[in-house]
């Protein structure tokens, strides 16, 4: 019998055949021989050959043996994947990945590269104002109101006029007090004699006054604390920001897929709210941080991508309480040092949230405390202030919405050893490297040969 010998360069794991005439040489098989793993014995040295064809299959020569008076023996196996070649190539098979450009989806997160350890760091912060501190910020003071307007008002103020309202009530001595309630129609009741239980609630707000709907004059109960402040609604409205960003820096020079998974990963921090991870395949390259403040600071957020789908929600809060509560008599002396001691602890708040000399502004914070009980002691024990203000500061590069990301370079790919993501059921017609799911293989003599296929192609293999 002839068998046709070839010196052909080619992987195991390929599909590859000759394609020139080779060798013809005649041989003969051993008796009991394996056809899929036969020995074959000659006359000629094949010594040159690596690759046979035999029976309408194809075998890698794996063995060579010299017998006796130059008659030679060689053991061969059979090239599946070559033997089977068009019957591969025509077959439909789940490609979970390949190299193969037209059947690749970059798009698709893909973790079969690893990261290296150390990422880069980059951070786009706003550039708005929207939460940007004041230098001096404002005030809300909550009160109870008064006749009509009953409910809860709120009025914002500056230092100056909070410091003015607290100077006025510890001046105010009873009998005048007496005197301004009884010059009124309404009746009197002994809650009238303490308009600090009129004060609901006082909060420094670290950004400027806002407009409001106008000024009015401030009310505790019927006492007319003789200070105008701004009339503020429920909510104070900031407007949308957005913030646009790079992608991964290789994506011109590698696959898109390397924007998402294990490669890249986005947070954004805002003020008073915190730090959120967002899914970098749900924005790309920009994020919209849509927002709303309260009257009181409560903030509510909402994360959307370029198509105003919601990626993220924060809440928290921006105030910071000053504790006062009220007392059953205000008659009162030593204004000037209560007076005195709230503006320590407006400036010490106000340092703290600059981030300017934060010891020396906590120090001020708690000596404006003590100078504020000291006052109140002095004249009427039951009046209480609480520094509850003391540990409130901010970190320089807090107080604007910073978006991060955290970039980790990959290895270098190799797309025909390990191809990209596919998951595509396909014709197996194009040359390339493919990896396949479960593979479907109906043809083969034998079981043998059906294995070795699907061995191959479950592992990743070459169509050449």
């Amino acid at each position: 019998m002839i068998a046709t010998f070839y010196n052909l360069s080619k992987r195991q794991d390929s599909t590859k055949v000759p394609t020139g005439s080779g060798t013809d040489i005649a041989v003969n098989l051993k008796n009991g021989a394996d056809f899929d793993n036969p020995i074959f014995e000659m006359s000629t040295n094949v010594t040159g050959y690596n690759y046979m064809l035999w029976n309408g299959h194809y075998y890698f020569i794996t063995g060579r043996r010299y017998l006796y008076n130059n008659y030679y023996e060689i053991s061969c196996t059979v090239d599946a994947l070559g033997s089977y070649r068009s019957q591969i190539m025509s077959s439909s098979q789940y490609v979970l990945r390949t190299d193969v450009n037209t059947l690749a989806d970059y798009q698709l997160i893909d973790t079969a590269y690893p990261t290296q350890t150390y990422p880069t760091i980059y951070q786009t912060k706003s550039g708005s104002n929207d939460f940007k501190l004041n230098s001096t910020g404002h005030f809300v003071l909550i009160t109870k109101g008064k006749g009509a307007d009953g409910g809860l008002q709120y009025w914002g103020l500056n230092a100056t006029e909070l410091n003015a309202i607290f100077v006025q009530i510890f001046n105010t001595n009873q009998d005048s007090l007496w005197d301004d309630i009884s010059n009124r129609v309404s009746t009197i009741i002994p809650s009238f004699l303490n308009v600090t239980d009129y004060i609901v609630g006082v909060r420094w707000m670290p950004f400027p006054l806002q407009a409001g709907s106008g000024q009015g004059r401030i009310y505790l109960g019927y006492w007319d604390s003789g200070v105008n402040g701004v009339k503020y609604s429920r909510t104070i409205k900031f407007a949308f920001s957005t913030i646009s960003f790079g992608l991964h820096p290789e994506t011109a020079s590698k696959k898109l897929f390397m924007n998402c998974g294990n490669f890249r990963s986005i947070s954004v921090y805002v003020p008073g709210c915190g730090e959120v991870p967002v899914d970098p395949a749900k924005v790309e390259n920009s994020i919209n941080v849509k927002f709303s403040v309260d009257v009181v600071g409560n903030v509510a957020v909402a994360l959307t991508n370029g198509d105003g789908k919601i990626v993220g929600r924060l809440s928290g809060s921006l105030g910071c309480d000053i504790p006062f509560s009220g007392s059953s008599g205000v008659s009162l002396a030593a204004a000037s040092e209560i007076g005195a001691g709230v503006g320590s602890i407006v400036s010490g708040v106000v340092a703290a949230f600059s981030g300017a000399g934060v010891g020396a502004a906590l120090g001020a914070v708690g000596e404006g405390v003590l100078a504020v009980g000291s006052g109140v002691a002095a004249a009427v024990p039951d009046v209480i202030t609480k520094g509850g203000i003391a540990g409130f500061s901010v970190v320089d590069g807090c107080d604007v919405i910073v978006v991060t990301e955290t970039v980790y370079d990959i290895t270098e790919q190799a797309p025909t050893q390990q191809g990209y993501p596919c998951m595509k059921l396909s014709a197996l017609g194009t040359a390339g490297f493919y990896i396949i799911k479960n593979p479907q293989v109906d043809f083969g003599d034998d079981l043998y040969i059906k294995n070795q296929i699907e061995s191959y192609m479950s592992r990743g293999f070459y169509v050449e």
